[in-house]
């Protein structure tokens, strides 16, 4: 069994998929996680690995540890609309990041100002071989506390 701590990207409040109406958690086959409502606009890797996905606006980031655990970080609701406006992203696909490194910023008071929603959700990716996804935190987080721990049977 491997076991991969996922670190809170971000600091905030966090929010159970239950009490999210975002599409990401509609189908939990493919992704489980949770959403974290930021308190300011810096993004960090939730730990040792390699960018394998980053969206052209900056709001969609796939970070993967060397066991092959994947971690969608997805930033706001409707991002797209914003062409990648208020929005500095800080890495590449097949960069090599270290847990805590900011991956991402965004202007939270902008994008506030603009109208839309900036919840933060933090998914990981299922697999064959996910055993099981445990989240640890609960209430307000800081970035780089131990937010989620992921099992696998490899």
């Amino acid at each position: 069994m491997i076991k991969t701590t996922v670190y809170s990207p971000l600091s905030g409040k966090i929010i159970l998929p239950d009490n999210t109406q975002e599409l990401i958690f509609s189908n939990r086959k493919l992704v489980s996680g949770i959403a974290i409502d930021p308190s300011d606009g810096n993004i960090c890797s939730p730990f040792d690995g390699e960018i394998w996905a980053v969206f052209p606006t900056g709001h969609i980031i796939g970070i993967r540890d060397v066991h092959g655990c994947e971690v969608l970080i997805h930033i706001g609701k409707n991002m797209v609309e914003l062409a990648g406006m208020y929005f500095e992203i800080l890495c590449q696909i097949g960069q090599k990041v270290s847990a805590g490194d900011i991956i991402v910023k965004f202007d939270l008071k902008a994008i506030n100002k603009a109208g839309y929603s900036i919840v933060v959700h933090i998914v990981v990716v299922k697999n064959e071989f996910l055993d099981n996804i445990e989240v640890l935190a609960n209430g307000t987080v800081n970035a780089g506390r131990k937010l989620i721990e992921v099992s696998s049977k490899l």
